[in-house]
């Protein structure tokens, strides 16, 4: 696994766990959370901008929701991590620059993961 994967798996081990120091570490300053409910499951509306903004957003998630299941998987030629979320399938991938994770996409709606549900 390079580095793109080691990062992605770190990350949602710390946000799994709620280690907020590990969390912010590997999140850049300009962070931008990304979510695509396509208007079929409840996402955020607006993109989420900046560290504070991210940590506290994905630190509430955790809070709210369970974690069910992750794997590591390929989306677009790039690792992601194909999660269940309070029962609810979800891809998320990351943008990263510098070492840092830059930009975190997250794909809730159910008619953009059909190919994932096929995959084993």
């Amino acid at each position: 696994m390079h580095d793109h994967g080691k990062l992605l798996v770190r990350f949602l081990e710390a946000a799994q766990g709620g280690d907020l120091d590990a969390l912010t570490s590997m999140l850049s300053q300009d962070v931008v959370a990304w979510n695509d409910g396509g208007g079929k499951v409840r996402a955020a509306l607006r993109p989420v901008s900046g560290l504070a903004g991210v940590v506290a957003f994905i630190s509430g998630l955790v809070r709210r929701y369970s974690f069910e299941r992750a794997r590591l998987v390929e989306a677009n030629g790039r690792p992601a991590v194909w999660i269940t979320v309070d029962g609810r399938a979800q891809l998320v991938t990351v943008d990263t620059r510098d070492g840092l994770i830059h930009d975190i996409y997250c794909v809730l709606n159910p008619d953009k993961l059909t190919h994932f549900h096929r995959v084993p």
